[in-house]
């Protein structure tokens, strides 16, 4: 049964799409909000990155909808919303940056390690670009949890209700509060970049 019906709604779906009008093989049209030419496309078989423009945060999308239908929006959609303007309003208006920084391996290449200034401490970090987390040593760890990692010294501003915990697969993790604090690396700074502060 199961078999039969995807095999009817793969043949409707090929028989839909054989209906819709099909582009000539040198046709010059552009894919809607990308600026691809198709014609390009099939020559060069590469696509180029293209910037498409200001992102709206979530929230704020979402608080625009609960207007836009004249509806009330939850006390957590318009707290979330009135958050992400603060910060999309310090994005927007910043200057563009744009820098370089080297990355320094560890031994046998297991991580390579930047040096970032967090608040008034260079740390090395690994910058993980597969992770949302952008999490530090403090100095509210115990000395036997802090190792020899390089800490930073609370000096930002601790965001009001704002908690974080991470968990790995080795059974390790981390938790605290997050402050605001300026991030720079290399030539590159976020004078207000949310840090995730560890305390246990």
């Amino acid at each position: 049964m199961y078999i039969s019906a995807t095999l009817a709604a793969a043949s409707s779906l090929l028989a839909l799409s054989s209906a819709l009008p099909q582009a000539a093989p040198n046709a010059t049209a552009t894919i809607p909000e990308t600026n691809l030419n198709i014609a390009q496309l099939r020559a060069s078989n590469r696509v180029s990155q293209v910037p498409a423009g200001t992102k709206v945060p979530g929230p704020i999308a979402l608080s625009s909808a609960y207007n836009k239908y004249r509806k009330a929006a939850p006390t957590a959609v318009v707290q979330a919303a009135q958050l992400a303007a603060v910060a999309y309003s310090a994005t927007i208006s910043a200057p563009k940056q744009s820098g370089s920084v080297a990355a320094n391996p560890e031994a046998n290449d297991q991580a390579y390690l930047v040096p970032v200034t967090v608040g008034r401490t260079v740390m090395n970090l690994d910058l993980d670009t597969g992770s949302s987390d952008f999490w530090v040593f403090s100095s509210l760890l115990s000395a036997s949890e802090r190792g020899n990692h390089s800490i930073y010294k609370l000096g930002g501003k601790k965001e009001a209700g704002e908690t974080w915990s991470i968990a790995y697969g080795d059974g390790s993790g981390a938790s605290g509060n997050v402050y605001r604090d300026q991030v720079t690396i290399g030539s590159v700074a976020n004078p207000a970049q949310d840090i995730e502060v560890a305390s246990e």
